[in-house]
């Protein structure tokens, strides 16, 4: 699981937030819905050769350049931007697919113990609670509630495992 994920990684952006890309896809999953559901936002972004020739590209519209084909070159960046968009987004359904098929196989309490052994477990209960916050239905294997921190009176929403 964990060289799956981390395929899925590679494929975008690889910045200090790319692993929540992943978090919130897989607790799309987790509460039933699709990874797709999950993405805060559509490509995983750009990979860095990608941004780079969607740069130039805007770099070379503001100096006036023209396409060949007569067209001025902000044309070029917008164009590019939907083609990486376009193949970033067949990408991810590849490599996602797997994982969807073995969770179809082995359900969703076993890829929650399987992700919380990975690098990509930090904020999944915290998504999880964001997809039941917005209508999702909790496990039947997990539950959720509050717990008071520390000494104050605040209290915190939790999700986990039912013991």
């Amino acid at each position: 699981m964990t060289s799956l994920l981390d395929t899925i990684w590679r494929t975008g952006d690889r910045d200090e937030c790319a692993i929540k890309h992943i978090g919130h896809a897989a607790a799309a999953i987790i509460v039933g819905k699709r990874w797709t559901d999950g993405l805060d936002y559509e490509t995983s972004g750009f990979t860095d050769q990608q941004w780079n020739d969607i740069q130039e590209a805007e770099a070379a519209a503001k100096n006036g350049d023209m396409l060949p084909d007569g067209r001025p070159s902000p044309w070029k960046g917008r164009d590019m931007y939907k083609e990486y968009t376009d193949q970033n987004r067949v990408k991810l359904q590849q490599q996602w697919e797997p994982i969807v098929d073995w969770v179809d196989e082995a359900g969703t309490e076993a890829f929650y113990d399987l992700v919380m052994q990975t690098n990509y477990f930090a904020y999944i209960n915290s998504y999880i609670l964001m997809n039941l916050k917005h209508g999702a239905t909790c496990p039947e294997w997990g539950e959720h509630g509050e717990k008071s921190v520390g000494i104050s009176t605040r209290k915190i929403r939790t999700f986990g495992k039912k013991e």
